[in-house]
This record gives C-alpha cells, sequence and structure tokens, in this order.
C-alpha cells in the first residue's frame, strides 16, 4: 500500500506512537482524532483495519499565513491526497461534534490542546468501543494538570478557557490516569515515553 509514497508518510511519523498502534488490526474500524493528513491511518491500513477516518478541525488552515504554517498545510495536503486514494475517509470536524463510534481510536497530541479537557475525555470513551492510543505531553514530578502559556506555568482550576493556539493542558501521569478513569477507562498500558511526551495504550 506504502509504496513509493513511504519516505513521504514517515517524515514525522513518531515512532513511539507506532509503537502504541495495536499490530493486527483485521477487520477493524479505526477513528484519528486530529489526524493531520492520515499518516497513522495509512499504517493502521497496512495492519488489516477495515476502514479509516480522519477527523480534523483544519487548525493550520486558519493560522495566519506564514512560511512555517505554509510548509505544514502543503505536507497535509499532500499526505491527505495519497490518503484517499488508499481509501481513508476525511472529515473537517472538531472531536466534539463526532459522534459514531469506532473499534481502535487514535488522538495523538490532542489532548492538551482542549481547554476543556475533561469533556474530551469523556467523548473519546464514547467514541472507542475496544482501544485508545492516546499520546500526551505530561509534568515529571509534579501534580494536578496544568496549563502552559507562553512564558509560565498557572493551575487550571479557575482559569478561563484558553484561546491562544500556544496554550495547553499538560497532567502528571498518575492525575492522566485518573481522569481516564473517572470516564470509564479500566486499563492504561504505557508504551513509550520520548522526552516529556506519554504514548499509552488504553481500554
Amino acid at each position: 500500500l506504502l509504496g513509493a509514497c513511504m519516505a513521504t508518510i514517515r517524515v514525522g511519523v513518531s515512532v513511539g506512537k507506532l509503537q502504541v498502534l495495536p499490530r493486527n488490526l483485521t477487520g477493524l474500524t479505526v477513528l484519528d482524532v486530529g489526524g493531520f493528513g492520515g499518516s497513522y491511518a495509512l499504517f493502521c491500513l497496512e495492519r488489516g483495519a477495515a476502514a479509516c477516518v480522519v477527523i480534523d478541525n483544519g487548525q493550520y488552515d486558519l493560522y495566519d499565513p506564514d512560511p512555517e504554517y505554509e510548509q505544514v498545510r502543503q505536507r497535509r495536503h499532500h499526505l491527505q491526497e495519497i490518503g484517499e486514494k488508499a481509501g481513508i475517509v476525511y472529515h473537517q470536524c472538531d472531536l466534539m461534534h463526532w459522534s459514531k463510534p469506532f473499534d481502535v481510536v487514535l488522538c495523538f497530541d490532542v489532548l492538551y490542546h482542549l481547554p476543556r479537557w475533561e469533556e474530551g475525555l469523556d467523548r473519546l470513551r464514547l467514541l472507542t468501543r475496544r482501544t485508545l492510543c492516546l499520546s500526551t505531553f505530561f509534568v515529571p514530578g509534579a501534580s494536578g494538570w496544568k496549563i502552559y502559556g507562553e512564558d509560565e506555568e498557572r493551575p487550571l482550576q479557575g482559569l478561563s478557557p484558553p484561546t491562544h493556539r500556544t496554550v495547553f493542558a499538560k497532567p502528571t501521569v498518575p492525575a492522566l490516569f485518573a481522569s481516564l478513569g473517572r470516564v470509564g477507562f479500566t486499563e492504561y498500558q504505557a508504551v513509550a515515553i520520548v522526552d516529556d511526551n506519554l504514548a499509552l495504550r488504553v481500554s
């Protein structure tokens, strides 16, 4: 399937996130939340997925034009062309507006962009029939959830929802597991840690 496109698809792909993907997805449906151009969905097809859908809110198309984001947009569109030829279905849609559940849900580096992360976790639980493959930044050695602005760290509680794209939430690992448990997930397997990014498999 990947063939001559392999080099293009692998650019920017995290080995840790690939390790989180189940090795055998034969016959299963996969939803890639915030999937950008669909790189990981393509790997899911390679592992036997029956169908893959990518949803992304298209935030890179909303940013002010500059050389950095123009390259990002071009890469996304190129990957989407490859994915569509492979049978991946794309929707420009926010996580909170998607309602159809899938066997396996991918949510890589999306959680910390959500101003209401608890609602995001709850939605992910509703969408996941079997397995959630999740990655997010975390805060080693601290407690509770944090919001990071451009220059400072502040407690999440009591703040208005952040609006700037560089503001995001970071949990400690115990806080993340506790939050996953509160929304109904019962098993957590940390698969890879790269710097302050944690990739895990949840069910």
